[in-house]
């Protein structure tokens, strides 16, 4: 890191589901190239140059001049510039149930027109997918454009935090949840129908119970796509955030709440778990 003195632009690698190279499938890469492909092209910021990896995808964004970094200060901010691009774009893609992975200045991609051999018996040519030099970014718009993202997602969590009100003590019982809300017991007795966001408000939930990791796998492990791992890391990414339990209106627009006495109150199923003072 110490010693990158230049950068033409911006790379994300983008993971597709592709039979026999990943060593499992897994439901939050892309089903496809041309599904990875419309999704980074519906993005606000157009990539330069679209690779096929063998294994998804690497796509660039060029500067429209190389950056030139002298200091400790501006390498660090270029690294910066990366993990706050990767995490929007994640975002993203979070909404379509798919991720990406992080992204820094260091990491290595693919060369078009060589061959991936991560599987021996079944080599992969590397091609170009996507070529368009007219698109290129300005560094300053890049920065501008990332802080005025992040600002508005910081100001959504600020705002549902202060609507939040309920114990902080993670004693809530997840078997009271369960049995006194509606739209949890349905959609953890159909895990096979949750889509991905629905799935990440349980486990928001999941850290915010006194059995919390033992109920995050027993909410997930009668879905065909449940992956131990996954679950594991994404509960302990949640909790280490100190992530708040979602709030009802995420919701409440479906008739399994409209009998529940928190229905429109802005509050969370969180405050069923405790003994009969929020029971529905």
């Amino acid at each position: 890191m110490e010693t990158i003195s230049e950068v033409f632009g911006l790379w994300l690698d983008v993971d597709v589901n592709i039979e026999g190279h990943h060593n499992e499938q897994h439901h939050q890469y892309f089903d496809s190239f041309p599904q990875a492909i419309d999704f980074m092209m519906s993005l606000p910021i157009k990539p330069t140059i679209i690779v096929n990896s063998g294994g998804g995808l690497h796509v660039y964004y060029k500067f429209d001049e190389v950056l030139r970094l002298e200091t400790i200060e501006e390498r660090k901010e270029i690294n910066l510039i990366y993990r706050l691009f990767s995490e929007y774009v994640n975002q993203e893609a979070n909404k379509l149930g798919k991720k990406i992975d992080k992204s820094n200045v260091l990491k290595m991609m693919r060369v078009p027109f060589t061959y991936n051999l991560k599987n021996k018996d079944k080599p992969k040519l590397v091609t170009i997918e996507y070529f368009e030099d007219a698109n290129q970014l300005k560094y300053e718009d890049v920065k501008r454009f990332l802080k005025e993202t992040i600002e508005r997602e910081q100001r959504k969590i600020a705002h549902g935090k202060q609507q939040s009100s309920y114990p902080s003590d993670k004693k809530a019982d997840g078997d009271l949840i369960y049995e006194r809300c509606n739209w949890v017991r349905h959609k953890v007795d159909k895990q096979h129908e949750c889509s991905y966001e629905e799935w990440n408000l349980l486990l928001m939930l999941c850290a915010n119970l006194k059995d919390g990791f033992n109920k995050a796998h027993e909410w997930s492990r009668d879905d065909a796509r449940y992956n131990a791992t996954e679950v594991t890391r994404k509960y302990q990414t949640l909790v280490e955030q100190k992530m708040k339990p979602f709030l009802c209106n995420k919701v409440n627009g479906s008739s399994l709440c409209k009998s529940c006495s928190l229905f429109n109150q802005g509050k969370s199923p969180v405050r069923l778990g405790y003994g009969d003072k929020h029971k529905r």
